[in-house]
């Protein structure tokens, strides 16, 4: 089976803020492999399949359609026939035969010295791999998948994607890097309002690594109206304790008062834009 590289499972996260924020940054890490990194876009689009040949085998003409780009079994042949050989072919000014040294050998006339080198590209090179019946090799299929395949898709959508890409990908970097829990805070909150070409990530993409229903409401109501309106964050004492600051008092409380500031005032702009 075509190995699923959505390692992420959240569950439910809305019990412990360690797991709400992991879970909603987790979603950002997904959305950013599936559209960036050739191989977890090319398990998302063939798992199912137990190997990139009987997904091959599988397809009648278009592999991968979706209104925008459309990539088909004869791009995917000629591709991966593009990866086993160096594409050089022969014409014999004799018996007038195409050929490549490597799939078919040469002609049986006497001199092919004197053949001349010629290019196959388009419809001519279908014809050509139907004539000779050639069969891609796994390997030739993995490789053009991950090169040529996503290569048409990034032509198709890398333009419409790039601006959401680096904002998720500025997110992720700064919270790795977060040393207080108010800024892994901030940033988790920041991906709440992260969007897509089609809508909002978490809304749309969170359910994918495992968010249940629960934690989809949760995410929806916290990015709405705020973090203070979802149990059990809603209570003083768990944000105090949870935004610890390294046991300082003083600091803590004013990490809890920034965040109840910061609260209000961005479910009330949110309340405003949405009307």
């Amino acid at each position: 089976m075509i190995e699923d590289t959505r390692t992420y499972s959240v569950g439910d996260m809305t019990g412990d803020l360690d797991d709400f924020c992991d879970g909603v940054i987790d979603v950002l890490r997904y959305w950013v492999a599936v559209h960036l990194d050739a191989q977890t876009w090319a398990n998302d689009w063939l798992c199912g399949y137990h190997n990139y040949a009987e997904a091959y085998d599988a397809t009648k003409l278009v592999l991968l359609d979706n209104g925008v780009f459309k990539y088909t079994k004869d791009d995917w042949r000629r591709a991966a026939y593009r990866c086993e050989t160096d594409m050089t072919f022969w014409h014999c000014s004799e018996c007038h035969v195409t050929y490549d040294a490597q799939f078919t050998g040469y002609c049986q006339c006497e001199d092919p010295d004197e053949d001349t080198s010629c290019q196959l590209e388009g419809e001519d090179l279908v014809a050509y791999l139907d004539a000779i019946a050639f069969t891609p090799s796994p390997g030739a299929l993995r490789e053009a998948f991950l090169t040529d395949a996503f290569a048409v898709y990034l032509d198709a959508f890398g333009g419409s994607i790039e601006a959401a890409a680096e904002e998720m990908q500025r997110i992720i970097s700064e919270y790795n890097n977060a040393e207080t829990n108010l800024y892994r805070l901030q940033l988790a909150m920041q991906a709440l309002e992260c969007q897509h070409v089609h809508g909002m990530v978490v809304e749309d993409h969170g359910s994918l690594i495992g968010m249940d229903d629960n934690a989809m409401d949760a995410a929806r109501t916290i990015r709405d109206e705020g973090l203070l309106t979802w149990e059990p964050f809603t209570e003083d004492d768990y944000l105090r304790d949870w935004l610890d600051e390294d046991g300082d008092p003083v600091a803590t409380e004013h990490a809890l008062g920034v965040w109840k500031r910061e609260q209000p005032s961005n479910a009330q702009w949110r309340r405003v834009v949405q009307t």
